[in-house]
């Protein structure tokens, strides 16, 4: 289902250039558009998660670390656009983008080599997400 917003854009796109407009090659013209759409949406709605991924390749934790906050507080800010994640920056991924930014807060810890807040920020991803894939235990 996550993907179903992205098709029927896409669709929509290649739809409004062939059949309204009439313009030759408009199924190929709606697909530019909406790839270009996505790469738009998903370059900039997230970057501050995209720019922490790439401190963490990076090793450069304390930056990331500042960036997945920023992420965080945006995307708490904006809840909806994370919500509806799969239509707002076509992301079917069920992790929302704020449980991405403490476990990824958490993982920069550990790796810093700080265990007392990458303890605490394991310990607020399982407050707020109780039920996260990563980090809840299968007996």
């Amino acid at each position: 289902l996550g993907v179903l917003p992205q098709f029927i854009l896409m669709l929509g796109a290649m739809s409004l250039f062939e059949f309204v407009l009439k313009i030759d090659n408009g199924l190929i013209l709606g697909a530019l558009l909406f790839l270009l759409i996505t790469f738009a949406l998903q370059s900039l709605v997230p970057m501050d998660h995209r720019n922490g991924l790439r401190a963490i390749r990076n090793y450069n934790y304390e930056q990331a670390i500042e960036c997945f906050e920023k992420s965080r507080a945006f995307f708490e800010k904006n809840e909806w656009v994370d919500k509806y994640r799969a239509s707002t920056v076509f992301n079917a991924s069920k992790s929302s983008y704020r449980e991405m930014a403490f476990i990824n807060i958490a993982y920069c810890y550990t790796e810093l080599g700080d265990w007392a807040k990458a303890k605490a920020a394991y310990q607020t991803t399982l407050d707020n997400y109780p039920n996260n894939q990563l980090l809840v235990l299968s007996p």
